[in-house]
């Protein structure tokens, strides 16, 4: 019964850590300057070497951009 817990538990906190780390890119802070122009931060997707480095990219523009193309073209 105990095996049973403690692999269940473990199933749990896996699958917990893998979410976290195969979270795609996304907008940290979103400022609005007018007249369709922004100030934003996204944060990157994890590295596959190395899932616990992301980073931060500052951003102007346009308030239309999707975090997928800032990045790429970052």
């Amino acid at each position: 019964m105990k095996q049973k817990i403690s692999a269940g538990a473990m199933l749990i906190l896996f699958a917990s850590l893998l979410g976290c780390s195969a979270a795609p890119d996304r907008i940290v802070y979103k400022e609005h300057a007018g007249y369709n122009y922004c100030h934003m931060k996204v944060e990157t997707s994890p590295d596959p070497g190395n899932p616990m480095r992301r980073e931060v990219i500052d951003f102007y523009g346009s308030c239309d951009e999707s975090p997928s193309s800032i990045v790429a073209r970052h």
